[in-house]
Order: C-alpha cells, then structure tokens, then sequence
C-alpha cells in the first residue's frame, strides 16, 4: 500500500491521505471486497445510501451495462440508519481511511434525523448528503432539483452535524451553479459533483426497459467530459471545495478533474471493473508529480482559460 505525503490533500475541512474516494453505490461497505481490494487504499470511503428505515431496493433487473457506462436502479437498498450503525460502522472505522455516510431522506426532515443520529455515532468523518433522492411529498421530484429544497435540506442537516458536511448535486439541471449557491448558501463545506444521469435502454426484443424500471442512473466513461464541465462551472463561479465524481478510469482523467478545480476524486463504476484501480492510479498520480515536480494542490484549479 502507498503511503506518501505526497498524496495527501485538504479539500475543505476534509483532511484525506490520498485523493480517491471510492462512491456511495460502488463500493459497499468495503467488508464485500474481500482480497480484490482493501479500503485503506482510499482517502475516504462512502457508504451506500442509508435511509431512515430500512429499504430492500428495486426488483431485479435493476444494473444493464452499455457500450460505454452502467445503468442502474438499486432503489438504496440498505439496513436503515440504526441498523447500519450498530453493525455495518463498527467494521468500517477499522479501516484506515475516512469513513463518509451518504444520507438520503424521503422527506426534509428525515435528513435531519439521519444528521442527528451521525452525529451521535463514533467514527463518522463527514456526511454526504444525496439530494438527488425523490421528496415522496411533491410526487416523487428530486429534491435537488428545486435550490430552495437544497438550501433548506443542508441548513437542516448542518443544525445536527459539526463535521465535513458534503452535498452531492445532481447532474439533470439547467444550470448547476443554481444548486451549488443553495448548497454553499445552507452551509456545505464541500460540493460533490455530480450524481448519474437519467438514461434508458431499451430492449427492442420487447420493446420494453432492460431495468425493471423507464428509467435509470448513468454512469461511466462517457460521463466524465459532461461532469468535467459542471465541475469547471462551479469552481469558476464560487471557488469552493469540490469533489469530482464522474466516468474516471485513467490518471488523466483524475488530472482533468484536478485542473478544473476538484480536490478529490471518486472512483465509482470503475470499481467493478478493475477493484484495484485505485493502487495503480495512486502509484501513477505519485510518479507524475515527481516528475513534473509540481504538488497536488497546486494542480488544483489551475485551468488556463481560453482566450481569443
């Protein structure tokens, strides 16, 4: 495992010995890996979603693979927040890295008591808030849809959490920098960005979805230049901490986030298909600012903008 100061980065309040965060969704709890991978070799890992109560998730099939990305409907399945800080969070705080819980609430004050009962726990290092999750009370829209319901939810989960307070924008808005104000505005300390995009696939034998669901969360390398300039957007206008999430698989791809403003990254869909990427890009990242002799946070917003 590469342990190197080199590698260590401040994004916000988030202090991480490495830049790579392995996604909610992707990665479990890291106990399911076994041998193909170990969590240490993050700077942060985050949780799946966890709900209020406990949720069994979409009826299969819920993930389709296309030429270029994933599809996918889980539906949060988790053990609910009691459940998952009794059992799954003792295991994860033995793992050497930073431990973020993604919350997800079906309506605003749900949030708050997931904010609450975190706070309250060991070992939780930061909160990601998901407000891409359905409000059950305005027929199903995703709460990060409407700013006012960002800015409300994360003033509601800042009033019960002290530590690193993450919110995790969605990518299917007109103009993200509407929802990054919000955010800033209620109190985030960083911005993620950004969640899948709404796809479909059809399957033109049945001429129905492939998930069992219309619709699904898209992710994958042909997300990364989409999310590279929402990224860019937000640090131009409001040069706050963020982290860049979104179709990475190469060091240049980490690179390209870094430069457009992002501290750290996270490694999601790439997780399935190479679980030790995270070692090589770690080795690759190293060995690029030596040679370049340049440090990584210097890397960081440092796009040169284009001129005519």
């Amino acid at each position: 495992m590469i342990k190197d100061n080199t590698l260590a980065i401040r994004v916000g309040n988030l202090q991480l010995d490495n830049p790579f965060i392995a996604a909610s969704g992707t990665y479990g709890y890291g106990t399911e890996w076994g041998e193909l991978s170990s969590p240490s070799e993050f700077g942060a890992i985050v949780s799946k979603g966890i709900t209020l109560n406990p949720r069994k998730g979409n009826p299969n099939p819920r993930l389709v693979e296309t030429s270029c990305g994933l599809i996918n409907s889980i539906g949060l399945e988790n053990p609910g927040i009691d459940a998952f800080i009794a059992e799954k969070l003792p295991e994860m705080r033995s793992f050497g890295c930073k431990i973020i819980v993604n919350i997800n609430g079906e309506s605003e004050e749900e949030f708050g008591i997931l904010a609450k009962k975190l706070q309250e726990s060991s070992g939780v290092d930061a909160i990601e808030v998901n407000v891409s999750c359905p409000n059950v009370s305005q027929g199903g829209m995703a709460f990060g849809i409407d700013e006012k319901s960002v800015e409300r939810i994360t003033k509601i989960v800042r009033n019960e959490f002290m530590g690193p307070l993450i919110v995790k924008l969605t990518p299917n808005v007109t103009d993200i920098r509407c929802q990054a104000r919000a955010a800033l505005e209620g109190g985030a300390d960083i911005l993620s960005i950004a969640n899948t995009y709404v796809a479909m696939s059809i399957d033109v034998r049945t001429r129905g979805s492939r998930i069992n669901r219309d619709y699904g969360g898209y992710s994958g390398s042909a997300i990364k230049p989409l999310t590279l300039h929402l990224v860019h957007q937000v640090y131009r206008e409001f040069k706050c901490p963020i982290i860049g999430s979104g179709g990475i698989y190469a060091l240049f791809d980490c690179l390209e986030y870094f430069i457009a403003g992002a501290g750290a990254v996270m490694l999601g869909t790439v997780n399935f298909t190479d679980p030790m990427r995270v070692v090589s890009l770690k080795k690759e990242l190293l060995e690029y600012l030596k040679e370049k002799n340049v440090k990584l946070p210097d890397l960081v917003g440092s796009y040169i903008e284009f001129s005519k």
